[in-house]
């Protein structure tokens, strides 16, 4: 009789009608396979009827399975190869009920059985890496302390009543519940790494690989009892797991991420909650080992999700540390030094929700004729003319506005508390800073702006409103020659 049973789905292509047919004669197969084992318990463990439960029965209900994952409703190939590789695990772990049911439990089935492990890793990690193209290491971290914490306590809680029943267990008999929790670490893992939130085929999966190993550890504790037969409701737990890992293979996956998707760690509650409580786990159980005897594998795989949950800190105090020069940078522009579009919207929309800040005026700022120049002296000469007609802006603000690029020869400066008139005068002066000729690299340059100005009275105007509004007076202060003009219609 079949030891295991784990193993969830690959996915096809886009199916047709043929696919479709397919998958519903495998799912009849599985459920009737499933139905006709559970009316078959208790019957005799020889003869004919034997040979017909657990070498046809049992395995066409694997088969079925494996089907179902060879021909998964999955949208993308990372995930068909993921469900094909358990497929493959599926017609492995057949290949060892065979070997058992007709050899009694020979070596060759226990490998079989145990080869199937590394193909279901492997294939969970494609899974998850389905969902998104790149996964940065702290998402990663954050996955690994739950998986090593969840298989510490599991290995406390199981494998210490086995041991301390049988010192001795065989080898081979601790290898499927040990194997199992493995795999059960991947998948917590993968859970982590997704802040717990697992879509539906990664649930089920998840359900049926739990059964899986709840049904192991209970042949294994009837194997030290020598209470196991062949035939008895034990064996159903192998064949019900299969039930939720054809649901899976039978659900369509997520539309995968575009190229270049970073699943990071949200910073919310849940997601710094749950590598907190599995580290304060791991904690415990090395803690609970100092007063009470637990296998060595508890206190290892404690230790490792505590170590990594260090290094896991250790990167976040290290990000913690370049934060504010990222926040920095991506607030600043990066040629001159001053507020860019994004630091400039930002802070216009803050100063519109704040009635001490009334009225707020805008003013978009374009050079004469830069493009000019630019073109007759080369674009290094044009960056080093920008740096330094920013400079002389920058001479005329006053302690709280805030002048930006927006980018290419556009400037913009936010004014809180003036009026459109006291802001017309910070634009004559803007025109004093600029008259005066520049040297740039040798060069002799002379250039003036267009400013346009914009304000709004009181909070609730929009941020795009005002700098579409002062951008029209820009065009019209260009068009006219003046060198300042007001927005026509005051904003509210």
């Amino acid at each position: 009789m079949a030891r295991h049973s784990g193993c969830a789905r690959p996915s096809p292509e886009p199916g047709s009608d043929g696919l479709r047919v397919g998958r519903r004669i495998a799912l009849v197969l599985l459920v009737g396979s499933v139905t006709a084992f559970a009316a078959l318990l208790g019957t005799p463990s020889t003869g004919p009827v034997r040979l017909a439960r657990d070498l046809v029965v049992f395995n066409v209900a694997h088969l079925a399975t494996a089907a179902l994952c060879w021909w998964p409703r999955a949208v993308s190939a990372r995930a068909r190869r993921a469900w094909r590789l358990l497929a493959i695990a599926l017609v492995l772990s057949v290949a060892g009920n065979v070997c058992f049911t007709l050899v009694a439990g020979t070596a060759s089935s226990d490998l079989l059985y145990l080869t199937t492990y590394p193909a279901m890793n492997v294939a969970a990690i494609l899974l998850i890496r389905e969902r998104g193209r790149h996964i940065v290491p702290a998402v990663w971290l954050d996955g690994l302390v739950i998986g090593l914490s969840l298989a510490a306590m599991a290995a406390a809680l199981v494998l210490a009543p086995l041991l301390r029943l049988e010192p001795h267990t065989p080898v081979t008999n601790l290898a499927y519940p040990v194997a199992d929790l493995t795999l059960l670490v991947v998948l917590a893992t993968v859970g982590g790494a997704t802040g717990l939130r697992l879509d539906p085929r990664l649930a089920l999966l998840g359900s049926g690989l739990a059964l899986t190993f709840l049904t192991d550890v209970a042949y294994l504790l009837a194997n030290l009892h020598g209470s196991y037969r062949e035939g008895e409701p034990l064996d159903l737990g192998w064949l019900l797991a299969l039930l939720p890992i054809a649901a899976a293979a039978s659900v369509r996956g997520p539309n995968p991420g575009p190229p270049g998707t970073l699943h990071t760690a949200p910073i919310q509650r849940a997601a710094v909650a749950a590598p907190t409580a599995a580290a304060l786990t791991a904690l415990a159980v090395l803690v609970i080992g100092y007063y009470v005897a637990l296998p060595p594998a508890a206190g290892a795989l404690a230790g490792a999700a505590l170590l990594v949950a260090l290094v896991r800190a250790c990167l976040t105090l290290q990000q913690l540390k370049g934060l504010p020069e990222a926040r920095r940078q991506a607030r600043t522009d990066p040629l001159t030094e001053l507020a860019n579009r994004r630091h400039l919207h930002e802070r216009c929309a803050r100063l519109l929700t704040h009635q001490d800040a009334a009225p707020v005026s805008l003013l978009m700022i374009d050079l004469d004729g830069f493009k000019v120049i630019n073109d007759r002296h080369g674009h290094p000469v044009g960056d080093a003319l920008l740096v330094e007609v920013a400079t002389r802006l920058a001479a005329t603000m006053r302690r709280d506005d805030l002048l930006g690029r927006l980018g290419g020869d556009e400037f913009a400066a936010i004014l809180p508390r003036t009026t459109p008139l006291q802001a017309r005068a910070v634009a004559q002066r803007m025109h004093t800073a600029l008259a005066g000729p520049m040297v740039v690299a040798g060069h002799v340059i002379r250039i003036d702006a267009s400013v346009g100005v914009s304000a709004a009275g009181r909070p609730g105007t929009h941020t795009a409103t005002l700098f579409r509004e002062a951008d029209t007076a820009m065009y019209r202060a260009k068009r006219s020659r003046t060198g300042t003009a007001i927005a026509a219609t005051p904003l509210a």
